[in-house]
């Protein structure tokens, strides 16, 4: 998860960015009313913009307690535990949507009830799965801007702002900085260290959510039924699959040479995202040049491919964490 990232490649200003995604909602709408004038008069649709932050917050609020299966009480704290998880998520490189699937997977005690501390590690373990490795990390974090032409900008930031204004921003020199210092923290840090880093981030967030999730049990005559709700809320406001853009390539690769079959088995996974879908759990095997019932009209040329190409690859479940080469997919 990355507060900064920006799923169009070609937006380098990072203007529809995810944590940009509020302001910029509410400048289409302002864009919408004036595109409506003069049958929305302007006063009026100041009065109706007002009303958007408290609207967003209210929303945003509700399906993230959904998210955390915070169904039954809201708490003025419930804010801060979101924004702590988010952070968490972004600290260890967590991937979103799994992240949030695992949750459900959590136990819910009540405050009567105690967690020895191999039961924490192992419900820390749960998310440590789906964080970044360091390697990963440092793919992640490393500057799209060459260090000579980053070094040029600042440069020019100091001795001629005006032309510096023209050709750059501060919010993009700062992304590229914060990155810059990120990679530079993680090439003095071990995969061991960080993985321990990792661990007591997610044992320290998960000690709190741990907390919450047993103040929705108090008063409760059936707690068992309030956990399988719990459970079922979750799962229905936490995808188990989304359109990653590995396994939209997949498909394309594999239409380009003739073969749908990756195309409609993408399809159907996608009409039941919230759901297990045995016997679709894993794409069929996908290289550069199609999939494995394409691939075996040849299988001898086949096997000459992959012996001179690193395309080749090998299948992941679609409910994972996307493969090493997803990062160097652009979409713009």
């Amino acid at each position: 998860f990355d507060p900064d990232f920006i799923c169009n490649a070609s937006d380098s200003s990072g203007r529809y960015s995810y944590q940009a995604q509020p302001a910029i909602c509410r400048w289409n709408l302002v864009k919408l009313a004036e595109a409506l004038a003069p049958e929305l008069p302007a006063e009026r649709a100041e009065a109706v913009m007002d009303e958007y932050l408290d609207l967003f917050n209210r929303f945003y609020l509700e399906n993230m307690r959904k998210k955390l299966g915070l169904f039954i009480k809201e708490e003025p704290e419930d804010e801060m535990l979101i924004t702590e998880l988010l952070q968490t998520m972004h600290n260890t490189g967590a991937d979103f949507t799994n992240t949030f699937r695992s949750l459900s997977l959590i136990c819910c005690l009540t405050e009567a009830e105690t967690e020895g501390e191999e039961d924490l590690r192992r419900t820390a373990d749960l998310l440590l799965h789906q964080c970044a490795s360091l390697e990963e990390l440092k793919a992640a974090n490393k500057p799209t801007m060459d260090p000579r032409e980053l070094a040029m900008l600042l440069s020019l930031a100091q001795s001629n702002p005006s032309l510096f204004q023209m050709i750059s921003d501060r919010v993009t020199i700062a992304r590229q900085l914060d990155k810059l210092g990120k990679l530079k923290d993680l090439t003095e840090t071990s995969q061991e260290e960080l993985r321990a880093k990792q661990a007591e981030e997610w044992t320290s967030w998960i000690t709190r959510y741990r907390k919450r999730l047993a103040r929705e049990l108090e008063g409760q005559s059936d707690e068992q039924a309030v956990k399988e709700e719990r459970v079922r809320v979750m799962n229905s406001a936490n995808p188990r699959v989304v359109l990653r853009n590995y396994i939209a390539q997949n498909a394309i690769e594999a239409a380009e040479n003739g073969d749908f079959s990756e195309v409609q088995r993408v399809l159907r996974v996608l009409e039941k995202p919230f759901s297990s879908q045995p016997g679709l759990e894993l794409p069929a095997r996908v290289s550069g040049h199609g999939t494995t019932a394409q691939m075996e009209k040849d299988e001898g040329e086949e096997q000459q491919q992959q012996a001179s190409s690193s395309a080749a690859r090998n299948p992941v479940p679609y409910d994972s964490k996307p493969p090493a080469w997803a990062q160097e997919l652009c979409v713009t």
